[in-house]
């Protein structure tokens, strides 16, 4: 399985429980694969599948198959002063930001969608990796504005994190399976793709493309 770093934190604890249920003496290799080289290793069979957003797989040879559509969170301190009342656009304007920069990753939707908007951050720290995210803004004043089950994730881990929902109506992106078409009717790779369809349904942190909405709690007497 080809993932990012961030794709084997969210998602391989249910892929592996998933698959150790139900071919317990089968091994899982996860491996990280520079985007130029993926198609290359799915038609090898080197890889056998590709999970998470990978736009540059966007070819005839590559099968896709959405899981689910991602949305945004803004990850922050539990206590942090912008947390006592809703985001504006403003606020989210003037606060100290985190900026996850991985070329050919997610966040680029985010920043092409702000550079669109002309929407202006104030930027304290560029980093090129997710997994320091909760480490930095659970001891600062940072946000960072991450994909919605990456946040949800940090926020399960800690309870000193939250997230937020963005002042914006930013564009959503899929989470896909990619694989190459000549292994479309191999049974191993069929049985693997429809294991993992199966898991990535059950995801409660996966949103799928029309979310429901959840009810506010009532006030106590109510």
């Amino acid at each position: 399985l080809a993932l990012t770093d961030v794709g084997e934190m969210a998602f391989m604890p249910r892929v592996m429980a998933a698959l150790r249920a139900r071919a317990p003496h089968c091994s899982i290799r996860s491996v990280s694969v520079p985007t130029a080289q993926l198609a290359h290793e799915l038609e090898k069979g080197e890889v056998d599948l590709a999970v998470g957003y990978f736009p540059a797989l966007s070819l005839k040879t590559v099968r896709q198959r959405r899981v689910s559509t991602q949305h945004w969170s803004i990850v922050m301190r539990a206590d942090h002063p912008l947390r006592a009342q809703p985001m504006t656009l403003a606020a989210f304007s003037a606060a100290e930001h985190l900026v996850v920069r991985a070329e050919g990753r997610s966040q680029e939707v985010l920043e092409r969608f702000l550079e669109r908007r002309r929407i202006k951050r104030n930027v304290a720290l560029l980093s090129p990796h997710f997994l320091s995210v909760p480490f930095l803004v659970s001891r600062s004043n940072l946000i960072a504005t991450i994909p919605h089950s990456v946040a949800l994730h940090f926020a399960c881990m800690s309870p000193s994190l939250v997230g937020v929902p963005p002042p914006f109506e930013a564009p959503t992106f899929d989470l896909k399976f990619h694989w190459h078409r000549r292994f479309d009717n191999e049974a191993r790779s069929r049985w693997l793709r429809d294991q993992l369809t199966e898991v990535f349904r059950e995801d409660p942190t996966l949103p799928q493309p029309n979310p429901p909405v959840i009810p506010r709690r009532r006030a106590a007497g109510r």
